[in-house]
């Protein structure tokens, strides 16, 4: 019988440790803030290559350097360059008919040869498209007044024309001007001006579960407790964006699904909007709504994150105890 009783114990505790919050709750202040994104990258995107022509050939760096689309330009013969100006600088008096060029390519730092061609006016053409940010609109899922830090977005701001990591950068304040409506098998998207002179926050991670940095300049009034993962249920919850210049409004949706997760994903949570004004005003989830909170028994539970393609009425969502970690760790 001794025995017996110290397996159930066991058994016990290992639920208990099973079971147990990923994250303490927390009080923070609720997002649902339309917000511009800028994320700046360490050196130059090449977003695409084309030929260019001397006297004697056609020359295209993507086929004849191995300087290829999603590429990331560092330096220029060992000087480097980060803004369109600092390469602007680097070649306009480079008297040499050819330069080396430092890439980063899937995490590792390469050299390819570069040639610089003159037009009849003597500016210099070499192949390459850049660009030196990316700018984007997203929302605000909470700030946590403990540490200064926000969450937003909920899933990694990235460029298709790159893979490699995209870090630095600022958060802004957001106008939406107007919302572009979703169909089955094409989504919509908040179209928004981003106002520059108004900084929200810096950016220090950019990954799979959003950005996160320290934010400022951000006055809110009431906090909200944060929920657990076990917490969370089918059933009725809101999401709190904002669909017309900078008012944040709250919106009825039913939790599908709520996956009991025990490591990180971005769709832990499945949800159908069911508020007849914004389906009336986006026809469902659309671009710009990732970030948007979800808040369930007035509590914060999550994040919007992607849309389901297929049916737009539908969307993802990822759990705030994933977020808080990652937010935790800045």
């Amino acid at each position: 019988m001794p025995i017996k009783r110290r397996y159930i114990t066991l058994i016990f505790a290992f639920l208990f440790t099973f079971f147990a919050p990923l994250v303490d709750a927390k009080n923070v202040y609720l997002g649902g803030d339309s917000v511009g994104i800028e994320i700046i990258n360490e050196g130059l995107l090449i977003s695409g290559t084309y030929e260019v022509k001397d006297n004697k050939s056609i020359y295209n760096p993507s086929a004849d350097s191995d300087i290829k689309k999603g590429d990331i330009l560092v330096a220029v013969d060992n000087i480097k360059v980060n803004t369109l100006e600092d390469l602007i600088e680097v070649i306009k008096n480079n008297v040499n008919s050819e330069v080396n060029v430092t890439l980063k390519r899937n995490g590792a730092s390469i050299v390819r040869k570069l040639k610089l061609i003159r037009d009849d006016n003597n500016s210099v053409k070499t192949g390459l498209y850049v660009k030196d940010s990316m700018l984007g609109i997203g929302t605000i899922t909470y700030y946590d007044p403990e540490n200064n830090s926000y969450g937003a977005l909920g899933h990694k701001m990235s460029d298709s024309n790159s893979e490699e990591r995209l870090v630095k950068g600022n958060v802004y304040s957001s106008s939406v001007k107007k919302i572009q409506k979703s169909i089955n098998g094409n989504p919509g998207e908040k179209i928004a001006s981003i106002n520059k002179d108004e900084l929200i926050g810096n950016i220090e991670k950019n990954n799979t579960y959003g950005i996160y940095g320290e934010y400022v300049n951000v006055v809110k009034d009431e906090l909200i407790e944060t929920a657990s993962i076990d917490e969370v249920k089918e059933g009725k919850a809101y999401i709190y964006t904002v669909v017309d210049d900078n008012k944040i409004d709250k919106f009825e949706i039913e939790i599908t699904k709520a996956k009991r997760q025990d490591t990180k994903d971005v769709k832990g949570i499945t949800f159908k909007i069911t508020d007849k004004r914004l389906l009336n005003i986006s026809n469902g989830v659309v671009a710009g709504m990732s970030g948007s909170p979800i808040v369930q028994n007035n509590k914060l539970i999550g994040a919007v994150t992607h849309v389901v393609v297929d049916n737009v009425k539908y969307g993802y969502g990822v759990f705030i105890d994933w977020m808080l970690l990652e937010s935790e760790s800045i």
